[in-house]
């Protein structure tokens, strides 16, 4: 990563900072530093909404942890299958909450 030495400064007043606040909140960008150059460069900030990758992965995970369950060969039919149960529900509380 290049080195960054060179400095910009600005004044504004306390409605613009407020304004500056509010954007760069929706934008998701923490620092401003990083918002104000990203806005002087390009002129937008893009925010993506990766809630639903979020509740993806969370249902593979929910997936491979009843795969390991049945894999797993010291366990008893019964401890599988009491797991398996037990995961479905898991899967199940995600599917009615994706439904609401």
């Amino acid at each position: 990563m290049e080195y960054r030495y060179k400095q910009l400064n600005f004044r504004v007043t306390d409605s613009e900072y407020e304004i500056i606040q509010k954007k760069m909140k929706l934008s998701g960008i923490k620092k401003p530093t990083a918002y104000l150059r990203k806005m002087a460069m390009d002129g937008y900030v893009i925010r993506l909404d990766l809630s639903e990758l979020t509740e993806i992965k969370e249902e593979v995970e929910v997936c491979m942890m009843i795969k390991d369950s049945i894999d797993d060969e010291k366990v008893s039919r019964q401890k599988q299958f009491d797991r398996f149960c037990y995961y479905l529900g898991g899967i199940k509380q995600l599917l009615d909450k994706k439904a609401a």
